[in-house]
């Protein structure tokens, strides 16, 4: 069993090319598991479900299972009139309490505020978690974006939420300017070399968000971020800039708890692959029993000096 995984190992550093697509679609998550050295979550949209929902049982499954080192959260994970509230879940399990990274969207905001449209409201959730597992925090001066730098390894993990929630309708209302300069400003502020892996989130109402930035926000976006994340629309889905090289990866999260239309429940599971070979991010199906091999699309994300390349396949 050892000769098989290094092998497998050897055959996966040589295989991260375009041309190994479809040979990469036969790992399962056990050796995914075994060829990385750390991983974490990204999900959105619970909307207060939290164990009482198979699917967000199932996630939490895989978290511990996985030995996941934190969770970030897109948005919408608190809600009114919710049987469970998932409040009440982060408070008291002590692994969310301290590793959770939240977004804050509308249903933040109606939940402490007086309605959805009570922009920044919902910051007020920030308030129950230690945010013990990121060395630094730094908040906006509209106290709902923020920026956590975690440590895993040899990777410093730059976090940037920024607080676009589904209402107000009008984006200029919803997607303020303090929240654009504040990301403008953080990462311009980073000095990033390949230790250096940049996540930007925001809830986002339209699907994705970049396009609502100017030019000029837009270039120091894509020129930075490596993964660029939103929720709302509960539909798994890649953004592709065609023309464009070197982007982020750009992903709408789904829901973990409550897709639509065609999507499946799921979430983002985030690897490091070992020897510094490069991040996997894999959407989990979560509509398959943890136990059948319930990886759907997957994307490796490469970097060597200044350029980024982002491979995508699907497992057959």
């Amino acid at each position: 069993m050892k000769f098989f995984f290094l092998s497998f190992f050897f055959f996966f550093l040589s295989c991260a090319s375009i041309n190994c697509i479809d040979k990469l679609a036969l790992i399962d998550q056990l050796q995914i598991n075994d060829l990385s050295s750390s991983n974490f979550i990204i999900f959105s949209d619970n909307h207060g479900l939290a164990l009482n929902n198979q699917y967000f049982a199932r996630m939490d499954s895989v978290r511990i299972k996985s030995k996941t080192d934190f969770a970030i959260g897109v948005g919408d994970h608190i809600k009114k009139n919710q049987a469970e509230n998932f409040l009440e879940f982060i408070t008291n399990n002590l692994w969310w309490h301290h590793h959770f990274f939240p977004g804050i969207a509308d249903g933040e905001n109606e939940f402490f505020g007086s309605s959805a449209e009570d922009w920044g409201s919902g910051k007020q959730l920030l308030n129950y978690l230690s945010f013990q597992r990121a060395s630094e925090k730094k908040m906006s001066s509209n106290g709902t974006d923020y920026y956590a730098l975690i440590q895993i390894e040899h990777l410093n993990i730059h976090l940037i939420q920024l607080h676009f929630p589904d209402a107000p309708s009008d984006v200029n209302l919803s997607f303020h300017q303090s929240s654009k300069d504040f990301l403008v400003t953080i990462l311009q502020n980073i000095n990033k070399t390949p230790n250096d892996f940049i996540i930007v989130g925001a809830h986002s109402y339209t699907g994705f968000w970049h396009h609502l930035l100017s030019d000029h926000e837009q270039k120091i976006l894509f020129q930075k971020t490596d993964l660029v994340v939103s929720g709302a629309t509960h539909i798994f889905d890649r953004n592709i800039e065609h023309g464009m090289n070197n982007l982020p990866l750009i992903l709408n999260t789904g829901s973990v708890s409550m897709p639509f239309l065609f999507s499946s429940p799921g979430f983002l599971q985030v690897y490091l692959l070992k020897d510094k070979q490069g991040i996997l991010v894999v959407f989990t199906d979560l509509s398959i029993p943890p136990a059948k091999n319930n990886l759907q699309t997957r994307f490796l994300i490469t970097t060597k000096g200044k350029k980024r390349k982002v491979i995508s396949f699907k497992n057959k």
